[in-house]
């Protein structure tokens, strides 16, 4: 059997509104909107609960991981690097930083 499909057939003419197609469009309309509200909650607690975790991770790591060296202690110098030679450095890492950087560790390569 044949079926024979005309061209006017995909294209069906839009009625005026009625008051199911205003209806179904009002439930769509509000389903749509508690959706995009229960993804947009379910984002922020996300996120949320990303920085929450980030943070207590670094406070963790904070108080539990000692520091290589502790601020405001010399650095000990195993390799006997003359003292001349670690103020070049430490003048040059200073320059080069304009102050805000700091030697913490000088090795042989």
């Amino acid at each position: 059997m044949v079926r024979i499909i005309f061209i006017s057939d995909y294209f069906k003419v839009i009625s005026p509104p009625t008051e199911h197609n205003v209806v179904a469009m009002t439930d769509d309309l509000s389903m749509a909107m508690s959706l995009m509200g229960v993804g947009m909650i379910t984002v922020f607690l996300v996120l949320a609960f990303v920085v929450i975790v980030g943070n207590l991770l670094i406070k963790f790591v904070n108080k539990f991981v000692p520091a290589a060296v502790k601020p405001g202690q010399q650095p000990k110098n195993p390799q006997n690097i003359s003292p001349a030679k670690i103020a070049a450095i430490k003048s040059a890492i200073d320059q080069l930083t304009e102050g805000k950087g700091e030697v913490i560790n000088i090795e042989k390569a």
